[in-house]
């Protein structure tokens, strides 16, 4: 499963999680058309085209610069953190942006996005896997690639009226209030 929080001026705090139902077929990767399920903050069918297409994006993710941090004093690397929007408290805050992923075998795995760049429209993050973060180094990553995360609870949930498959449907009956003209 992951989740996904952020915070934006206009709307409140979101933090959505997803979990893969295909699991026992081994679909729950990123090119494989899983079935995904809607567990936070409502327990739901989620929109498994819309997940899957996010899926591929969380994939395709990718940072053209770092900066190495491993050679600064543990000072000047708390310092530099809080800046990037990247320090321990700022990774614990609900309006920090974070992506966490849980796999298969249990690990999880993050990326929390901190401050912007002041250079270009770019922000600063940090990876952490199996709940520890790596704070030796900061990835700059374009924030046009993190936007496309930045959504309503309702663009994860299955909004279909029918929970069925047009090609299961065999008749139909089509009830109309008023009299509609043509043949």
């Amino acid at each position: 499963g992951f989740s996904r929080k952020r915070e934006n001026s206009k709307l409140p705090p979101l933090d959505v999680s997803l979990t893969c139902e295909s699991l026992g077929e081994k679909l729950c990767k990123v090119n494989d058309a899983s079935k995904w399920k809607l567990t936070a903050p409502l327990k739901t069918k989620a929109d498994d085209n819309t997940v899957n297409s996010l899926l591929k994006n969380f994939g395709n993710l990718v940072s053209d610069e770092s900066i190495d941090l491993s050679t600064e004093t543990p000072a000047k690397r708390a310092q530099l953190l809080k800046d990037y929007g990247l320090d321990a408290n700022a990774r614990k805050s609900p309006t920090t942006q974070r992506i966490a992923f849980t796999l298969e075998d249990g690990k999880r795995e993050a990326a929390y996005f901190g401050a912007a760049d002041p250079i270009g429209a770019k922000v600063f993050a940090l990876l952490e896997t199996g709940g520890t973060p790596n704070e030796n180094k900061v990835f700059i990553v374009p924030d046009w690639q993190i936007s496309v995360f930045d959504q309503k609870t309702s663009y994860f949930r299955d909004k279909s009226l029918f929970g069925l498959n047009e090609k299961d449907i065999s008749a139909f009956t089509l009830a109309v209030s008023k009299k509609v003209k043509g043949k």
